[in-house]
């Protein structure tokens, strides 16, 4: 495809346009009393939301430059929600301003592009420093600063703040929170403490008469492959029989003669107690829940063979139902554990794709133990969409001032930064730090005065608030240190 080449001013001017139009729309969204977005999907529904990056992610123009410019914000803002999870908003109202007095300053011929942008990357150096050194640390007992953090990101819902911040005072900072759709309306939270899934047994036989089927001190054996042979079991069996352990089996797929086996050794007394169930999933998930639960109950460590055809673990209790089975004390490698948690947080960190980084946290929550279920439900699925968007808000918001403590909300922690530029620039008598302070000083205080006069007594988790910073410095900076504009012709 041909391309075509802008030199002049103008298309600049342009490309800031777009960027001030994201910032404008996004930016309605902010604060306690921001607005909601009607938004038309692909089949023309209607999503309602105030998330700033679903906002911000739903803006793409005909026009090719306007359009370069909101994809320069939405890049922000979304390198902010894979940072943090949170302070799109932010980043993007921070952005159009930054990269507004960056390009008034270079097309006036005030200052070189490049000094100004090393300038304004300094100055975010010494706006990060400060406001971890003004940073309030909250625990998870901190309910009180939670909840204010926690009602900044629900737009003022009491009732969905107070369920989140009560499910993160049971689960810490390291608790994983996945949220499921719910056929209940509103929003629900549950805590499971170990492992869980969505199988039960293959015989109500096992259950004895009792309603499930409880293995104290229980061994776990996981086959890989479909059993053929009855034989290749004997080895684990014997070991479980001789020290008057329970076995549960897992395998990919249901063998009533393999279940007739373990029942027939159950009940003949060799077997103190056992179960089968099939594994979850399919194909190469159930080869990665395999490995996490090996993990998990110490069938993996360092010195044993994920390659081997069975895995041979250990839980303090397993129970199972009809529909579901839990694992409580898995008795993992630690440093094993750990290793492998750190790989799938990563995973969840850079991978790109929405999608497949959900199904890695859905497996990092599994994974971890102790798990948050925040069910979700509403009327329509508009509603649904809206009310995820603001829960999932809420989480990442939480989980981020848990991580690195809290500032003040509302752009005031922002405001206060401009205050001390505002100083620090009558001191300056270098030219081009004077700039960049003049600079710096418009766009701290933008977040402050969409709000006006209106006072918040909300709470900004730290990170988020640097991060936005950081990456709309970072973006503004692409626009006005630029002289020429490549695009395909249309």
């Amino acid at each position: 495809m041909d391309k075509r080449v802008y030199t002049d001013q103008n298309s600049l001017a342009t490309v800031l346009k777009g960027m001030q139009l994201v910032g404008e729309v996004v930016g309605s969204t902010y604060g306690p009393n921001g607005r909601n977005v009607i938004i038309e999907d692909e089949d023309g529904k209607p999503h309602v939301t105030k998330d700033g990056v679903t906002v911000a992610k739903s803006m793409s123009f005909s026009t090719p430059l306007i359009n370069l410019g909101a994809s320069l914000v939405k890049d922000a803002a979304i390198k902010s929600l894979k940072e943090v999870g949170d302070g799109t908003t932010t980043t993007a109202i921070l952005a159009a301003k930054a990269a507004e007095v960056g390009y008034n300053m270079v097309a006036d011929g005030k200052v070189n592009p490049f000094y100004l942008r090393q300038w304004l990357e300094k100055l975010t150096s010494i706006c990060i420093d400060k406001l971890k050194e003004s940073s309030t640390p909250v625990d998870k007992t901190d309910t009180e600063l939670l909840m204010k953090v926690a009602l900044n990101a629900s737009n003022g819902d009491t009732e969905l703040s107070e369920k989140i911040v009560s499910l993160f005072s049971e689960i810490g900072k390291d608790g994983v929170v996945s949220v499921k759709d719910s056929s209940i309306l509103g929003v629900h939270t549950q805590i499971v403490d170990g492992m869980s899934i969505d199988r039960g047994y293959t015989s109500p036989m096992f259950c004895t008469g009792q309603s499930a089927v409880e293995l104290s001190n229980c061994y776990i054996l996981i086959s890989k492959k479909t059993i053929r042979e009855y034989r290749e079991l004997v080895p684990f069996l014997q070991k479980a029989i001789d020290e008057v352990r329970p076995v549960l089996l897992m395998v990919p797929e249901v063998d009533n003669a393999i279940t007739e086996m373990f029942l027939t050794n159950i009940y003949q007394g060799n077997l103190v107690g056992g179960c089968v169930i099939q594994a979850p999933y399919s194909n190469e998930r159930m080869q990665d829940f395999f490995r996490d639960l090996g993990i998990a109950s110490g069938a993996i460590t360092g010195d044993k063979d994920w390659n081997e055809d069975y895995l041979f673990g250990e839980a303090d209790l397993v129970t199972v139902g009809r529909l579901s089975t839990e694992f409580k004390g898995l008795r993992y490698d630690k440093d094993t554990y750990l290793k492998h948690k750190a790989y799938l947080e990563d995973m969840v960190r850079t991978q790109p794709n929405k999608f497949l980084a959900d199904k890695v946290s859905e497996r990092l929550a599994m994974f971890s133990g102790s798990i948050g279920y925040i069910h979700v439900g509403a009327s329509s699925e508009t509603e649904l969409l809206e009310l995820k968007d603001r829960v999932d808000d809420v989480i990442h918001a939480v989980q981020a001032a848990l991580k690195e403590g809290v500032v003040q909300g509302g752009g005031q922690a922002l405001k206060i930064l401009s205050d001390y530029f505002r100083e620090e620039e009558i001191k300056s008598v270098v030219f081009e730090e004077k700039l960049a302070m003049r600079a710096m000083i418009e766009i701290l205080k933008t977040p402050g005065d969409i709000l006006g006069t209106m006072r918040t007594s909300t709470q900004d988790p730290t990170k988020v608030v640097y991060t936005a910073l950081k990456n709309a410095i970072s973006v503004a900076g692409m626009l006005f240190t630029s002289s020429y504009i490549i695009t395909d012709e249309r």
